[in-house]
């Protein structure tokens, strides 16, 4: 019980591929990706630019998992379905880029982005994104970004960083604790919980205009905040009580309401993509696992049964999982359970302690926090678990990522 306590402030198939009227479609089976072999050729024009904005849209391609990427004439590039070529012309300020068939130099699609309007690198994602769309009928995400906290002596702060680990930035520092940081479907704002004022308290933030203020400031805790799907409500865990429960209130922190009664600790909500459910962590069968229940708390379901206990759940875009941290295997570990057949398998294994897993917004990548490397750092794997990469290098300890949703435009 002091645990879970503690748990709650520092909540820290494959088919191949097919062309149809220059179009490309790859088939997907239970979350794993043909790769369509694609070449990448080296981006023309303004010097320092070009070479930025090729390595940018390479590293994109390269991390989405949709794409084998090759080199002009290197071994395999005969196989190429495709060929990525641009220039990036300072004379009217413009990336333009080009997909073709390279076989016959048939032309599949251009695209012409303004570098007044979206700067070098954000017309790199954006043409990324437009590439991952023609070949594979996907959105891409890589103007995506992810949230963290970052220790700083005895304070942590909250840190911005671009999908490929680029770009990072400092987004609040104000001399205190802020932890879980959550994205608002909009794509700017987060709610985030902070020690400012000495109780763990729902604090608001606008990302790009360092815009804020305070939310909810109960007594006790205000944390693990969640945005409903369509942005106008938000659940998260008070501890009005003797013990943690579940509430929902508007945007603004009016309208607020309970919506779990029960003397266990109940905590970590997360809503499914259409709103009507909320999955939860409760204690009150013994042990942390995973429930759900309607967003008005009628219909509680037990949802686990591990053996150990459960936390941080995330419900995926699509619906069908629920990614959430267990303890087994010597540490915490990270399963999906997957809900068309109640079972769930392990993604980390002796990887030290791996907590606070996000999904993607396209659901087939997972963020998370993880010890690996001898001190907390974030990383980004498939949603098989497999091309793990580290996040943002360096001698920092890392918390809570959250991942944001795709720009609007």
């Amino acid at each position: 019980m002091p645990f879970l306590i503690l748990l709650l402030i520092f909540l820290t198939a494959v088919p191949g591929y097919s062309q149809k009227d220059n179009f490309y479609t790859v088939e997907t089976y239970r979350y794993s990706v043909t790769s369509l072999p694609i070449i990448l050729v080296p981006f023309e024009g303004a010097p320092g630019l070009a070479e930025m904005a090729g390595k940018t849209v390479g590293r994109d391609l390269q991390i989405s998992g949709f794409f084998e990427i090759y080199t002009p004439g290197s071994d395999g590039s005969e196989r190429a379905w495709a060929r990525v070529s641009a220039i990036l012309d300072d004379s009217t300020g413009v990336l333009e880029g080009r997909i073709d068939n390279p076989a016959n130099d048939m032309e599949i699609a251009t695209y012409r982005y303004d570098l007044d309007s979206f700067g070098p690198r954000d017309a790199a994602h954006r043409f990324s994104d437009d590439i991952i769309r023609q070949l594979s009928g996907e959105r891409g995400i890589s103007r995506t970004r992810i949230l963290f906290s970052r220790r700083s002596g005895e304070n942590k702060d909250l840190y911005a960083v671009d999908w490929d680990g680029a770009n990072i930035r400092k987004v609040l520092g104000n001399s205190s604790l802020n932890l879980l940081p959550a994205w608002a479907p909009s794509g700017s704002k987060v709610l985030y919980t902070t020690y400012l004022n000495g109780n763990p308290d729902l604090h608001w933030l606008d990302v790009d205009t360092r815009e804020g203020g305070m939310v909810s400031n109960y007594p006790g805790l205000n944390t693990a905040a969640a945005w409903s799907p369509d942005g106008t409500e938000i659940a998260f865990v008070l501890s009005k009580g003797k013990n943690s429960d579940i509430y929902v209130m508007k945007r603004d922190g009016s309208k607020l309401r309970r919506i779990t009664h029960h003397p266990a600790i109940d905590t970590d909500p997360t809503w499914a993509p259409g709103g009507r459910q909320i999955s939860f962590v409760s204690d009150r069968s013994g042990s942390p696992q995973l429930y759900r229940m309607n967003s008005d708390g009628s219909d509680v379901t037990r949802m686990t049964f591990e053996k150990g206990y459960c936390a941080s759940p995330d419900w995926s875009p699509q619906g069908d999982r629920i990614v959430f941290v267990t303890r087994e295997e010597g540490g915490f570990q990270i399963r999906v359970l997957d809900l068309a057949d109640q079972e769930s398998y392990l993604l980390t294994v002796q990887s030290g302690n791996n907590e606070n897993p996000e999904w993607s917004p396209d659901g087939r990548h997972i963020v998370f926090a993880s010890t690996r490397g001898g001190r907390s750092q974030i990383y980004v794997m498939g949603a098989d678990g497999s091309n793990t990469r580290l996040l943002v290098p360096g001698n920092h300890e890392d918390y809570t990522p959250s991942w944001s949703p795709r720009p609007g435009s």
